[in-house]
């Protein structure tokens, strides 16, 4: 099932301070040939405790216009992420874990455990591509510092006037606090662009996609 709206969680303990970033974003396609949009529609900062923030995510999904058509994905390379996303789990919210990884690339894994590998240059890269190509808005949201925030982050790993270029900035982008420089705000945005962006709302996508390997096959072997 292809979703609407995305929430991205992103939970860490970055110098001893637990806390939450929560992202909502929304895929649309304005017309026939058209590439999708992808708004922000929420942007806020939580403190990390399990049961408090999947009560918050329980009563986000509930709301118009994201009840009953958004996913949950939950970053859980440390032990915060993971309790956060036990919690959603247990609760029935059905999360889906991403374990970031160094890199570019991204796997779905097994779907029945809910896990996918997302690289960490993937998902930023992604979200810099949408933000230039004029594909990301972020003005559904109200201004708040942690949008400040977020607009500052994005334009660090896209500014190619540094010194330092946007890209390379990016491949420095850690998966961890503990290992460099990490930003929970810009991980729970990027990582839900990326998976809305590899959602399609077509169910007949993937067969589409299927035959035309199929078809492609025939004509190699022709």
């Amino acid at each position: 099932m292809a979703y609407q709206f995305v929430l991205g969680v992103d939970a860490r303990s970055i110098d001893g301070d637990e806390s939450a970033a929560i992202s909502i974003i929304e895929k649309e396609k304005e017309g026939a040939g058209a590439d999708h949009a992808y708004r922000l529609h929420r942007l806020t900062r939580r403190p990390a405790d399990p049961e408090a923030l999947t009560n918050h995510v329980q009563d986000l999904i509930a709301e118009k216009p994201f009840i009953g058509r958004t996913a949950v994905i939950v970053t859980r390379n440390d032990e915060i992420g993971q309790a956060v996303f036990d919690a959603l789990d247990e609760r029935g919210l059905a999360p889906v874990g991403a374990t970031l990884s160094k890199g570019t690339g991204g796997a779905p894994g097994d779907r029945s455990d809910m896990n996918i590998t997302v690289g960490v240059k993937g998902a930023i890269d992604a979200l810099a591509e949408l933000k230039q190509q004029g594909r990301f808005d972020a003005s559904p949201v109200q201004e708040s510092d942690a949008l400040s925030d977020l607009v500052r982050a994005i334009r660090t790993f896209t500014d190619t006037s540094a010194e330092e270029t946007g890209a390379d900035q990016r491949a420095d982008h850690a998966t961890s606090p503990s290992d460099g420089t990490y930003d929970p705000l810009l991980m729970s945005t990027a990582v839900a662009c990326w998976f809305s962006r590899e959602q399609t709302f077509d169910p007949t996508q993937r067969l589409k996609d299927e035959m035309e390997g199929i078809q492609q096959s025939k004509d190699a072997i022709e």
